[in-house]
């Protein structure tokens, strides 16, 4: 290191010299504890330094690209925040179709991408916004070389492409959904056969309406029963009528405000809580619409409520007084989660479901505050509760689809095809698919969130089928239809709101279905080379066939599959088009939860589960083909 130091410092206007010091240095970054030394050793800007020299160039990108392609976290931050323009540079310099565009492409997209992780979007903007770094021009640039019909430079290269391209919109998305030329590449990748690829354009496209759209409407019943009332377009009557006009949730929260308006004309008199309590405990394990915030006309000192709905923390007290634990906790339980009290909800809930582990409703408060993974967990295992009404199993089922969308999408477009995350992301993806299938199926069309899930559907469905699909999308237009009317209904309802504050999943629908046939042909170079990039080829293995619907759906029927790798009676699945070798599926027997951690049946050693009250759970269904005296306490 002292002689190349030396040769350095005494010969930086030689620029063969530098381009020989360049060349030793990028071998010698191949290994990454001596990458991380010579960028201690401020070795990374001197790279950068000599990019504008021609002679040097070749050299100083290689070993530029050899310092990111460590991905260590802070020389990534380093090439983004203080570099990256000059990088940028390079790739206007020279023409596409080179190995050194191929190289600056490179490292910009493997600095980027982590650098997105690390520091928040806003502030990344600023800096780029500081440093001049042209970023329209940069996608302009890159777009033209997606659409260059010449072979890629490596299996890499189309992959660092569009990541760079993915990058840079998250820094603009105002300028991405606004340029049609964009938003087709992205769209473009759901034709591609490689599952990454598809599940990155889905993921940019969503992620940029999540930015735009508004939060979710809060269940305002008044909103959905004027709608109701002034009457819908003959094809919402037809939609309406198909499901059941008396099942839909306009009707149901008439009912309910009926019946609630019934029990408090009888409590007004007597004042009797208790039986306050258990008319109104069981009817919130049926509605959403089982209190309403109507006065309370006997206000005094011992009972200070301006409404019923103020009564309920009294009314569960009372309830407790009379051993009724479950419904007290059921009523008090709901009024933390009316309130916004939703950690509190979760706490009251999580130790209820101790002492009554099969009520559902306890799974439903816990799991809306969670994170994505425990979110879902809990939820799957809500669904497996017995006895559930429509709108209990309705508000799991939209937890467990919705959080299984977000992981994965995370897994789907982070790790290697090779990677255990990849194998649940895929898990997460079809489990996904069937709760939205289901929620869809059994829920009344009007029911708050219900057009978000439908058009999440018809994101899912293209992102399971891309490759597989007809040209004209022929086999999709039943749910499309559906999504289409279901929106429609959602507008009528929301029609204020929705005008500031669209919904994220119905604007990426629009926005694929838009452009999902024409890119099929206009794009076809482009997607040509993502189905030969170095993802594909991870996927495909040794040429795995192609997996069918009934095969996929299958999955998630309650397999009990090992988390050992060594277990030679785990089960192997190839499915989603990904044409992989196979594909490790982890799921818990009882819940049937996606996971890479789950424990076995220590006696048959066939039953995984996520933890023991899983397992207790399905002892009874369980215990038929494993004798564990253990379980059987």
């Amino acid at each position: 290191m002292a002689g190349l130091q030396s040769l350095w410092t005494d010969n930086k206007s030689n620029n063969r010299i530098t381009s020989g010091v360049a060349g030793v240095l990028g071998d010698m970054l191949a290994d990454a504890g001596v990458a991380k030394k010579l960028y201690n050793d401020g070795w990374l800007p001197r790279m950068v330094s000599i990019l504008q020299y021609e002679e040097c160039r070749d050299c100083a990108l290689e070993a530029l690209s050899r310092f990111v392609g460590h991905n260590f976290p802070d020389i990534c931050k380093d090439v983004s925040t203080n570099h990256f323009q000059k990088i940028s540079q390079v790739f206007f310099d020279v023409d596409t179709d080179t190995e050194d565009s191929a190289q600056a492409v490179r490292i910009m997209a493997k600095a980027l991408m982590p650098t997105l992780g690390s520091i928040e979007t806003p502030k990344l903007i600023t800096i780029f916004d500081r440093n001049k770094i042209k970023i329209k021009k940069i996608l302009d640039r890159l777009m033209e070389k997606l659409e260059n019909p010449l072979p890629p430079h490596s299996p890499t290269s189309t992959c660092h492409e569009i990541d760079l391209a993915i990058g840079l919109a998250y820094l603009s998305p105002d300028l991405v959904l606004s340029t049609l030329r964009y938003l087709q590449c992205f769209v473009a990748c759901l034709r591609s056969s490689c599952m990454k690829v598809r599940a990155k354009g889905t993921r940019i496209i969503y992620d940029l309406c999540v930015g735009r759209a508004g939060r979710p409407k809060p269940n305002n019943m008044q909103q959905i029963a004027n709608a109701w009332m002034k009457g819908y377009p003959p094809e919402i009557d037809t939609l309406i009528r198909d499901y059941g006009e008396d099942r839909c949730h306009a009707s149901e929260g008439i009912n309910g405000l009926t019946a609630f308006q019934e029990v408090v004309a009888d409590r007004t008199i007597d004042l009797d809580f208790y039986k306050f309590g258990l008319a109104i405990g069981q009817a919130m394990l049926e509605t959403d619409y089982a209190v309403f915030k109507l006065p309370f006309e006997r206000r005094s000192s011992k009972y200070p409520f301006n409404t019923w709905l103020d009564a309920l923390p009294h009314t569960a007290n009372v309830l407790r007084s009379n051993a009724e634990f479950d419904k007290a906790d059921i009523i008090e339980a709901k009024y933390l989660m009316v309130t916004g009290k939703w950690m509190a909800a979760k706490d009251l809930a999580e130790k209820a479901s101790k002492r009554s582990p099969k009520i559902g409703f306890w799974y439903y408060a816990m799991c809306i505050p969670m994170e994505d993974a425990d979110s879902l967990r809990t939820a799957q295992k809500g669904l497996r509760c017995p006895g559930l009404s429509l709108y209990v199993r309705h508000g799991l089922l939209y937890q467990a689809s919705t959080r299984a969308w977000e992981l994965a999408l995370k897994a789907l477009t982070g790790p290697s095809p090779s990677d255990q995350l990849w194998s649940q992301g895929l898990a997460y993806l079809g489990l996904c698919y069937q709760n939205l299938k289901t929620i869809l199926t059994i829920s009344p069309p009007d029911s708050v969130g219900i057009a978000s899930l439908a058009n999440l559907f018809v994101l899912a469905h293209i992102l399971l089928h891309g490759p597989e699909l007809s040209p004209n999308l022929e086999e999709s237009k039943p749910i499309v239809e559906k999504a289409r009317l279901i929106t429609k209904l959602n507008d009528l309802i929301w029609a204020e709101e929705l005008a500031s504050a669209p919904i994220a999943s119905q604007m990426a629908r629009e926005i694929i279905l838009k452009h999902l046939v024409s890119v099929s042909e206009s794009r076809s170079a482009f997607i040509q080379h993502t189905d030969s990039c170095a993802w594909a080829e991870q996927e495909r293995g040794d040429d795995a066939k192609q997996p069918t619907t009934e095969e996929v759906s299958k999955l998630f029927e309650g397999a009990s599959i090992s988390s050992s790798s060594e277990d030679p009676k785990r089960s192997k699945y190839k499915f989603f088009g990904t044409e992989r070798q196979e594909i490790h599926l982890y799921q818990c027997s009882w819940c049937h939860n996606p996971s890479a951690v789950l424990r076995k049946c220590g006696v048959c050693g066939q039953a995984c589960y996520c933890d023991q009250q899983c397992q207790k759970l399905h002892w009874k269904e369980h215990k038929t083909v494993c004798k564990s005296p253990e379980i059987s306490k």
